[in-house]
């Protein structure tokens, strides 16, 4: 990250800006909610309430996996980075 604040503005490409807004995005909220995923995915969040109960997203997507849910948190919370990985993968 500090080779971001070495640079001058004006040496980003526009590759490089849009990437490096990502990397602050990630840094600044490495979480995602259900009702931002159900965006993301263009979907009901009782779509993405189905999908959790059936267990069809990677068990390393949702903090704390499957077993994190078991216990009584209900409370879904979805690593960005992978999230995004995994959604452009998917397509």
């Amino acid at each position: 990250m500090d080779e971001i604040f070495n640079k001058r503005h004006a040496d980003f490409l526009g590759k490089d800006s849009l990437r490096y807004a990502e990397l602050y995005d990630i840094m600044r909220r490495p979480l995602i909610d259900k009702n931002e995923l159900a965006s993301l995915m263009r979907v009901d969040v009782r779509k993405i309430n189905k999908m959790i109960t059936n267990k069809l997203f990677p068990e390393e997507l949702i903090r704390g996996g499957y077993e994190y849910r078991k216990k009584g948190f209900k409370l879904a919370l979805f690593k960005r980075e992978l999230t995004y990985k995994w959604l452009v993968s998917e397509d």
